[in-house]
């Protein structure tokens, strides 16, 4: 029987009630940065997934610079803009990295910097938040505190130190002086001789990595606002997001996104063996990137335009294939579907609703299957799909075009 696992769906008969905590602290001086760790007690029914959000109570005294994710394998993850007052923070842990029972699971961890001298609270908004079963998970929330301390703290004592020594007795401005530059004479001999050691380490490290043959081949979804960008693999074009790459070498690769228009990201992706990885979104900002790379790009993607186009289709339309699961049925995961609310049917059978937050439909036959997005207002989509046993297919984006009438 084919069953639908959408992660907004609410249908548990009672709530699971959890606790998440927001991490307490200290920041030492304005324009620092340190981190606080959102953590839950325990997940009595696992983890399917959440939408969370986490704000600053007083904007004036911080504000949030970053997010790093617990990035569990072949987990989906989105992240809102930062810097920011209030970010939103989308986990779906559709391969089961949180188990039933598991205790003290961090769901991401917060950066901060503080603008001003002062406290304000670190507090958290539940969206959505799902278990493995479905059942709605209704947590209780405690906020963390964080303290900015004053912009004088730091050390910079030395120098009017020095400068009233000096004024006070020659004799002892003498005696200073040249304990001062003894010391100063070791630090910087001390200093050099590290820094050449680090460079020759340097230099030695990017030259055996490469001679490394991969150990297998992985997926790696890559998504991004505004989409069209286009992506590079260790330099090489391999088309435009938002986009399913398959057959990436295992291992830690170099991802470049650009479009015209906007500041070229770069960013590190380590590709798991016969698995998928998601990266978070890529938020591209407004500028213009460096003439070298802007310059290098249009000669490589006019090249493999053709191919590009080709593979993209492909994706979209074809089975990509992750780690096997166990049975004799394969699944579909519609990473994104806009509007929501649309009515799915495989061969005709109605299976659900669609999901701007992801959509699984599992128990699915292996074999070919006619997939049908409709709703009414909207040009149906239908598409034929390929179900493989075990596996999972993937389908990132479907947009459905407004009907317009005459």
């Amino acid at each position: 029987m084919i069953s639908l696992l959408v992660l907004c769906a609410t249908i548990a008969a009672g709530a699971q009630a959890v606790t998440i905590t927001a991490g307490d602290g200290t920041i030492p001086a304005v324009d620092q940065t340190e981190t606080f760790t959102i953590m839950v007690d325990e997940f009595p029914q696992g983890l399917l997934g959440f939408n969370i959000t986490a704000r600053l109570g007083d904007p004036s005294k911080a504000e949030i610079v970053g997010i790093i994710l617990p990035h569990w394998p072949g987990s989906l993850e989105d992240v809102g803009p930062v810097p920011a007052d209030s970010v939103w923070i989308k986990v779906f842990d559709y391969q089961d990295h949180v188990k039933p029972g598991q205790t003290d699971v961090i769901l991401c961890t917060v950066q901060v910097r503080g603008d001003a001298p002062g406290t304000t609270t670190l507090e958290l908004l539940v969206d959505k938040m799902n278990s493995d079963d479905l059942g709605s998970i209704s947590p209780v929330l405690i906020p963390g505190t964080i303290t900015i301390g004053s912009a004088t703290i730091p050390t910079t004592s030395p120098s009017p130190t020095a400068t009233v020594t000096t004024a006070t007795t020659a004799t002892t401005a003498t005696t200073a002086t040249t304990a001062t530059t003894a010391t100063t004479a070791t630090v910087t001999t001390a200093t050099t001789a590290t820094t050449a050691t680090t460079a020759t380490t340097a230099t030695t490290v990017p030259t055996t990595v490469p001679t490394t043959a991969p150990a297998g081949y992985g997926t790696v979804f890559v998504n991004s606002y505004p989409t069209g960008a286009t992506v590079l693999v260790d330099g090489v074009d391999k088309g435009r997001t938002n986009i399913i790459i398959p057959n990436v070498p295992a291992g830690v690769r170099t991802f470049t996104v650009m479009k015209e228009g906007y500041l070229t990201q770069t960013f590190t992706v380590t590709v798991p063996v016969d698995g998928i990885a998601t990266p978070p979104r890529v938020t591209l900002v407004k500028g213009t990137s460096p003439t070298t790379t802007v310059t290098t790009v249009p000669t490589e993607t006019q090249a493999t335009t053709a191919t590009t186009a080709t593979t993209l289709t492909t994706s979209i339309t074809t089975a990509v294939t992750t780690t096997p699961l166990p049975g004799t049925t394969g699944s579909l995961f519609i990473m994104y579907c806009s509007p929501a609310g649309a009515e799915i049917f495989i061969d005709g059978e109605f299976v659900g609703y669609s999901s701007m937050f992801g959509s699984r439909i599992s128990g699915i036959s292996p074999g070919t299957h006619v997939l049908t997005i409709s709703r009414e207002g909207y040009v149906t989509d239908e598409r034929t799909i390929s179900i493989t046993t075990g596996g999972t297919t993937f389908i990132p984006v479907i947009y459905l075009r407004p009907r317009i009438i005459f």
